[in-house]
């Protein structure tokens, strides 16, 4: 049974930390001490690599190759680090403010986000010291920029996330317009085969919405969930996604081709 203790809810909703020496924003699972959801890092695309060449991750990707290349993974990484640099920048700017202000020499207010930005990407390892996960989360409105996918956008559930290796790293998973004054965006996430069966995925989608998505960002989030992953709706589930309807999605020759199906769930913030 998941925790659903008011404890367990605050943790969640407390989840995200400063790394002082690293000079970074991260989101820590309260019952994962070891592991942190922190921006890409230089250096990382080795790790990008083995994560995403794991048969049950790669197979189950709509729009990133697989086996895929470390040229492939050098590029996302640049392409990944150039887009989340304003945004911690951003970041980084409220909280020099906040530590003024705290110290009296600044003036009584501070630097808001409160905006649909996402700056994290990587479930890191501090123990192992490498990435042993990856979240994607992306703005429906606005097309996918990854190395040798540049433009792509949804078109009938692309975008496939799972907490048993299948994942959002593609479009967004629906082409439903927003009804109300709160945007939408597709989630997705991979994990490490070995780590699956412990609740992690769970846990880290939990302290991405409440810890993140709904203290900053106002945003209905989306999440594409193929129908023989019980595993991963489950996962959605657990974090109040609510199901809403199937759909087929022709899937790449190279990675089997035919038709899979899908359901669509939405998060409502």
């Amino acid at each position: 049974m998941p925790d659903r203790s008011p404890a367990y809810a605050a943790a969640l909703a407390a989840s995200l930390h400063w790394d002082s020496a690293r000079d970074e924003p991260y989101l820590q699972p309260p019952s994962f001490p070891d592991l942190r959801l922190v921006p890409y890092r230089p250096g990382i695309a080795g790790d990008l690599v083995t994560l995403f060449n794991h048969p049950p991750v790669g197979e189950r990707l709509f729009v990133l190759p697989y086996p895929m290349s470390s040229a492939f993974a050098e590029q996302m990484l640049s392409d990944t680090l150039a887009k989340q640099a304003p945004i911690l920048a951003t970041l980084r700017a409220r909280r020099a403010e906040r530590t003024l202000r705290d110290s009296g020499e600044g003036q009584d207010e501070k630097v808001q986000v409160h905006a649909p930005v996402w700056p994290f990407k990587a479930l890191w390892s501090e123990a192992e010291g490498r990435v042993v996960g990856d979240v994607f989360l992306w703005p429906n409105a606005e097309p996918l920029q990854v190395a040798g996918c540049e433009g792509v956008t949804g078109s009938g559930g692309a975008g496939r996330p799972g907490e048993e290796g299948e994942a959002g790293e593609g479009s967004e998973a629906t082409n439903d317009e927003t009804t109300d004054q709160h945007p939408q965006w597709t989630v997705g996430y991979v994990l490490e085969p070995a780590l699956y069966g412990r609740g992690v995925m769970s846990e880290v989608l939990g302290c991405v919405l409440e810890g993140w998505v709904r203290p900053e960002m106002g945003v209905r989030v989306a999440a594409s969930i193929a129908v023989d992953n019980a595993a991963s709706a489950a996962v959605a589930v657990r974090n109040g996604f609510v199901y809403s309807r199937e759909e087929g999605t022709e899937w790449p020759k190279e990675k089997g081709g035919g038709v899979r199906y899908h359901g669509l769930y939405t998060w409502p913030s």
